[in-house]
């Protein structure tokens, strides 16, 4: 019986050492519904925003500019779907304007282009 002793008091020391320990609740590890719908928000928006500059990219005058640059749309395109954050919101906002621009016959779109046109320079250079 004395051998007995030793395992079963360290058996019972774990176990109440265990008991006492704090639990964690399920609470602590379950988002809340308000967590869920901002994050899905936050993603439909960003696949929104890259939406926004593919479009751009895929116009022939985009193309035709960046045909001219020596860059080619599948590394911009690779590019954009990396982008993410204030990156992304920004360069969403210079191609949703440069976009309405062109759809609208203006011919002062040129500064606009040409900055979005560097974006995508510097973010495909940055990619890789």
């Amino acid at each position: 019986m004395p051998t007995l002793r030793k395992p079963l008091a360290l058996a019972l020391s774990l176990l109440l050492l265990a008991a006492s320990a704090p639990m964690a609740t399920a609470a602590d590890h379950v988002a809340s519904a308000t967590d869920i719908q901002r994050a899905l928000r936050q993603s439909t928006q960003a696949d929104q925003q890259r939406a926004t500059i593919l479009g751009l990219l895929q116009r022939s005058e985009m193309r035709e500019l960046m045909g001219r640059a020596g860059l080619e749309l599948r590394s911009a395109e690779s590019a954009v779907r990396t982008l993410s954050g204030e990156e992304l919101t920004r360069l969403a906002d210079y191609a949703g304007q440069a976009e309405q621009q062109l759809a609208g016959g203006s011919q002062t779109i040129t500064i606009s282009v040409v900055t979005l046109l560097l974006i995508v320079i510097i973010i495909i250079l940055l990619a890789d």
